[in-house]
């Protein structure tokens, strides 16, 4: 069944991001926008647990920065999920929206589905990194994540513990420089990857867990816009 937003708890006309909880599907969060200098009351992520049927209240607001729209990209750490008894790892990067100057973009970890947040004391810097398309947990290591964005791949490390790390993938080991975009496939062992180049083609890695993981083209597709793979085929 569709739902107006406002009949399930969602009152914004702006829905940003959406993320499952991969181990229980019943687990929702959806972030939604509103104003430009997020002054708006219904601005912020809502969590469902009961698959997307109703909404409570915000479990996290104001950490934009200047953008209009909140906490666009926004991921579940997969094996950890809210399930016999486990409280799930979920972390956020608020860029809403792609502006010059952009180089502060806040961002914030949950252990505990969203009860409680830490503003990470690192930032996400759009003018370098690009706008976030795509952002997922991998599921061999709760503690690392990859952004598909409009300047390339990124794998995202320590995000729980250690020292926070962002690496550019992108322009290394065969992968081209430039936009990402898709869902990155990654394998629950997490060494096969697979991304979209918009204009270049599909890459497909390995040994994604390497330093620098070694990547090949994959047939002779360069004419799409989004690459979509299918993890249960």
């Amino acid at each position: 069944s569709w739902y107006r937003p406002a009949a399930i708890g969602l009152y914004s006309f702006q829905g940003l991001g959406l993320a499952v909880d991969p181990q229980n599907p019943s687990h929702v969060l959806v972030s939604m926008g509103g104003s430009y200098d997020n002054t708006r009351p219904y601005q912020g992520i809502y969590r469902s647990i009961d698959g997307g049927e109703s909404f409570g209240s915000r479990i996290l607001t104001g950490i934009t920065d200047r953008r209009r729209g909140t906490h666009n990209s926004m991921a579940f750490a997969p094996g950890s999920g809210l399930v016999s008894g486990r409280t799930a790892k979920i972390f956020v990067i608020a860029d809403g929206r792609s502006e010059a100057g952009n180089v502060n973009v806040p961002m914030a970890r949950s252990t505990d589905g969203g009860a409680t947040w830490t503003t990470l004391g690192s930032t996400w810097s759009q003018a370098t990194r690009g706008l976030i398309s795509f952002m997922v947990g991998d599921a061999s290591n709760d503690n690392r994540f990859y952004a598909a964005t409009g300047s390339g791949f990124f794998r995202i490390t320590n995000v729980f513990s250690g020292t926070f790390t962002v690496t550019e993938l992108s322009g290394t080991g065969g992968l081209p420089t430039g936009e990402v975009d898709g869902p990155p496939y990654v394998s629950a062992d997490g060494n096969t990857i697979i991304v979209g180049n918009p204009g270049t083609g599909i890459y497909k890695t390995t040994n994604g867990t390497a330093g620098t993981p070694t990547w090949s083209k994959v047939g002779t597709h360069t004419n799409f816009e989004r690459l979509w793979v299918n993890p249960y085929d």
